[in-house]
């Protein structure tokens, strides 16, 4: 039996309900009904479970219990947690963080950590080499403020971590240290469940989801951060009798403590740190980098490149429309700002470039998903923020409207490319932009101070359970084809009917290298 019919058998038990009245509720025979019960036959869809849920006069708790269960019963654990996981990726992506201070009252909401610390005291009178027991949670928490808080005050240096990102407390703080001329670096190992096709967790896919969301505001906040995986049993690696197996390391201190964060201790001699710091980077070399940050510098110079393209098509997801595949060079040359070097280079590169994500964007089963919303912001304020903000000034209103027109002939061209979200995704930041194909996939937005981060994901894995996620998306959560079409046709005739505002932007067309 499924934990579907398990649960449906418990309901009917618990609650006296007549198999007769329960059919004829459902408008479903009862020898069928008899055999969905007992696990002998699938449950026919969604609205049957639904109707028996009503039947049963199910609690909110239960009714969700009760589909949820169906839904796993059809696709299977792995699947469903993984779309899950997914779901609330991209429903609760954090908007850009505000700049917080490192004082304790602002990073941690634990009052603790003001005041007396218990189990945790440097004085300054004490050596250096001297080893600190750390006897609980707020002890160990106080040891990694102090640490890290240290560490960024010296401006230089690298911290590195060899846990797994659960340490909710270290996350917090890292993601709301700021530091403007800091040049500390953090490094990451993580350790990936190796039952990655176990489909009752989910596997390493899943971990991989749930990371990255940890992850994006250490990014947000403009941290120098890497991550590096491998591959080893979790349960065994960090859960059993493996003693101080979580480590925060700095320049001059390293805490060891147990993978829950209870106990440890804080080491200040040179030589272990030193040790420790070998280890790590050896351990390292062994690993594999998760996802590879690069800065709007570093996206503005990789428009010299040729576009990475895969014979199968990728997924856009992202609530503005994607427009630079439609730019051409007297656009870019009216756009770009005079101040960038070389601009006449760039020009003729990015004009390139987007050449080749058009041919990209016309493989057969290439889509796109944006919202309403999204798309008449761009014709509102010409501006797109998956392009670095400080290399175009604004399109103007006729540009805008040339632009959607073009992407939407495109997508005329060929049927299901194109669909607009529905609730909750119709309200999803503007900031997210993910472009997904099975080699590698893009994950861009907005950081601390207001630049593009983009993070480039090479694990094949991950970049599948995205795509298998879109496709997915049923008629409640996406208009139809047709549908987005229209709606955005009448939006552009909305904005072809204003009158053209006089914008007093001064056109850059400095060509000068």
């Amino acid at each position: 039996m499924s934990t579907f019919s398990e649960l449906f058998e418990l309901h009917i038990s618990r609650k006296g309900i007549s198999i007769a009245g329960l059919g004829k509720y459902c408008q479903y025979d009862r020898a069928n009904l008899y055999k969905v019960i007992h696990g002998k036959r699938n449950a026919p869809d969604l609205s049957f479970v639904e109707m028996a849920a009503s039947y049963m006069h199910l609690t909110p708790a239960e009714r969700q219990e009760f589909i949820e269960a169906w839904h796993i019963s059809e696709i299977g654990e792995g699947i469903y947690l993984r779309r899950k996981a997914i779901r609330r990726f991209i429903l609760h992506f954090p908007e850009r963080i505000s700049t917080l201070s490192r004082d304790a009252s602002q990073t941690d909401p634990d009052p603790l950590l003001s005041g007396e610390r218990q189990g945790y005291r440097v004085p300054a009178s004490e050596p250096a080499f001297e080893t600190y027991v750390l006897v609980d949670s707020e002890a160990v928490n106080s040891a990694a403020y102090d640490m890290i808080t240290d560490a960024f005050s010296r401006k230089v240096g690298t911290i590195r971590l060899f846990l797994q990102p659960d340490y909710v407390f270290l996350f917090n703080l890292l993601s709301s240290v700021t530091s403007e001329d800091s040049h500390i670096s953090v490094e990451h190992i993580i350790c990936l469940d190796i039952a990655e096709a176990d489909e009752t967790n989910g596997g390493a896919c899943l971990q991989l989801i749930q990371d990255l969301q940890r992850m994006v505001p250490l990014y947000q906040n403009d941290l120098n951060y890497q991550s590096f995986y491998f591959f080893d049993r979790v349960q065994s690696h960090y859960k059993n009798l493996n003693g101080l197996c979580s480590m925060i390391l700095t320049e001059s201190a390293a805490l060891l403590c147990t993978s829950d964060y209870r106990q440890g201790l804080v080491l200040h001699s040179p030589e272990a740190v030193t040790l420790l710091h070998r280890m790590f980077q050896e351990y390292r070399q062994s690993c594999v980098c998760c996802f590879q940050p690069m800065s709007s510098l570093d996206i503005i110079n990789s428009m010299q490149s040729p576009a990475i393209t895969s014979d199968k098509g990728a997924r856009l997801f992202q609530a503005e429309p994607d427009l630079t595949p439609y730019m051409d060079a007297p656009l870019l040359g009216r756009r770009l700002s005079g101040q960038l070097p070389n601009r006449t280079s760039y020009i003729l590169s990015m004009d390139a470039r987007f050449k080749k994500q058009y041919e990209a964007m016309c493989a057969p089963d290439f889509c796109r998903y944006h919202t309403l919303t999204g798309i008449r912001h761009f014709l509102e304020s010409g501006i797109l923020l998956n392009l670095p903000r400080w290399i175009y000034t604004p399109f103007t209103l006729e540009e805008r409207i040339r632009l959607v027109k073009s992407m939407l002939e495109h997508c005329r061209k060929r049927e299901n490319s194109f669909y607009l979200l529905k609730e909750p995704y119709a309200g999803i930041g503007l900031q997210m932009h993910m472009y997904m194909q099975s080699s590698d996939g893009r994950l861009l937005f907005t950081g601390r101070n207001n630049d593009i981060i983009c993070l480039v994901i090479r694990e094949p894995s991950l970049t599948e359970a995205f795509i298998d996620y879109f496709d997915t998306l049923d008629e409640a959560e996406k208009w139809s084809w047709k549908e987005s079409l229209d709606m955005v046709q009448a939006l552009l005739q909305e904005f072809q009917e204003r009158p053209v505002p006089s914008t007093g932007l001064i056109t850059l067309t400095d060509d000068s290298d």
